[in-house]
């Protein structure tokens, strides 16, 4: 056997093979993609779904993808709504706070001071009524008929969900990856489940039971399901290679905007504008996850870091406040069952029940000291790896590394050493500083780590 074919998915595919992938395969797409035509301008949605049908035939979907669009498409709808509204407030502010300065300031020093005020009240209604325009436009989007075309794609094409026996047993090999950090799905361990590795192992058994490679669309490239090199992301070749051996065939996974401005599947040009929208919407999608995913961090960090009794009734309010955030940023997610452990922990720490605190959230600190032992570990190995001769990716990392784990698992008396990173950061990028001194400060960030006895 050659050794690309032991190793398939470190190497590059040949040409032939390539080339029959992406013209015979069938193409499977991850929830987040059929959401984001909902965010999308009414321009790029009508483009999306016309390429998409274009390929109709070549679809399928994971039952798990179907289950999750159908319980997500109203609360992107709406949320779609609100990010309209939520910035034309955030403009209407500013307008009323430059117009509010202005009036404070004397005649005397500002000459035409009403004539100024007036001309800036004007440009105001005239921008605000630009973002009527575009909420009306966006609601035209929904009500004309835009769910219904994204369901009509999944007509005959949803691959049969598991057995409750069968889930049970891919629902427990899941949660064995996430704690092995084992792709995909690892990056979600706070979810209690893995909604990845779910949509993943329907492939695997689809392309053996139809014998047949796939291509798999995905918005999501994080590192449990892409690798970035020199800059550079592919997708992780664990599950090109997993994926090989189990059934023989192989396996592409592509974002949105390979796949769309991919000329071969769709043999037509997509305009640039529409794909630097698809670009923009993935890129504050991505930022929107991670924030999320390091605030959930955070609070289930505050709310069960304690162990004993003593230490839970000392801090019970702090942990009450805890638990009342990460209740109302879980509120409708996808893992119901922690939504309502969460709830009932709530009720415990408000009854002073702390015993029964304590042995109702250990599966909760055990979770959350398991991603800080994570997190810890990662940061001794770049500190033992991390040198002058380091290139400025692997700088950045490690501060990106740093300061989510400042963030999440740290008090205030580390605010001015993330302000100093931040800072060493900008520094970075723009060469502003030498290799040397940046060992140095990064030098100075472990020792205090380590002091304070959090790296043992």
């Amino acid at each position: 056997m050659k050794i690309e074919e032991l190793f398939v998915g470190w190497y590059d595919y040949d040409v032939d093979e390539y080339s029959s992938i992406i013209n015979n395969s069938k193409i499977s797409l991850d929830t987040n993609v059929l959401l984001n035509i909902y965010r999308y301008s009414k321009e790029t949605s009508d483009k999306t779904l016309y390429l998409l049908n274009k390929i109709k035939d070549r679809l399928i979907f994971s039952y798990y993808v179907a289950f999750e669009f159908t319980k997500n498409r109203k609360k992107v709808e709406s949320a779609s709504i609100e990010e309209y509204k939520k910035y034309q407030s955030k403009i209407e502010s500013k307008y009323e706070e430059i117009i509010n300065e202005l009036k404070n300031i004397s005649n005397n020093k500002l000459a035409k001071k009403d004539k100024l005020i007036e001309s800036i009240i004007k440009n105001k209604e005239k921008v605000l009524q630009n973002f009527d325009i575009s909420i009306d436009k966006k609601m035209e989007v929904f009500k004309s008929g835009l769910e219904e075309e994204i369901c009509q794609l999944f007509e005959g094409k949803i691959i049969d969900k598991y057995s409750d026996i069968e889930f049970e047993s891919i629902k427990a090999e899941g949660i064995r990856r996430q704690k092995n950090q084992i792709p995909p799905g690892y990056k979600d361990e706070e979810k209690g489940e893995n909604g990845d590795y779910y949509i993943f192992k329907q492939l695997i058994d689809y392309s053996k039971n139809n014998d047949i490679d796939i291509i798999f669309v995905t918005d999501d490239v994080k590192e449990d399901m892409f690798q970035t090199i020199r800059g550079i992301k592919s997708p992780r070749p664990e599950l090109l290679n997993e994926f090989n051996k189990e059934t023989n065939h192989k396996l592409i996974i592509m974002t949105v905007q390979e796949f769309l401005n991919n000329k071969i599947i769709f043999d037509e040009n997509i305009s640039e504008k529409v794909l630097d929208e698809i670009k923009i919407i993935s890129n504050e999608n991505r930022y929107i996850s991670i924030k999320m995913q390091m605030r959930i961090r955070k609070f289930l960090y505050r709310a069960f870091k304690y162990e004993t009794e003593d230490e839970i009734e000392e801090n019970s309010n702090d942990i009450s406040k805890a638990l009342r955030t990460i209740i109302r940023i879980t509120e409708g997610s996808n893992d119901e069952q922690s939504f309502n452990d969460y709830e009932n922990l709530y009720l415990l720490i408000s009854e002073n029940n702390y015993s029964q605190f304590i042995n109702d959230s250990v599966k909760y600190r055990n979770k959350i000291m398991n991603i800080k032992s994570k997190e810890k570990e990662i940061i001794n190995n770049y500190n033992k790896i991390i040198n002058i001769n380091s290139s400025k990716e692997e700088f950045i990392n490690y501060i990106d590394v740093l300061i989510n784990y400042i963030n999440i698992f740290m008090d205030v008396n580390y605010k001015d050493d993330l302000l100093k990173l931040r800072d060493l950061k900008r520094s970075i990028c723009n060469d502003f500083i030498s290799n040397e001194r940046v060992i140095k400060e990064f030098d100075n960030i472990y020792l205090k780590l380590e002091g304070d006895e959090v790296m043992c």
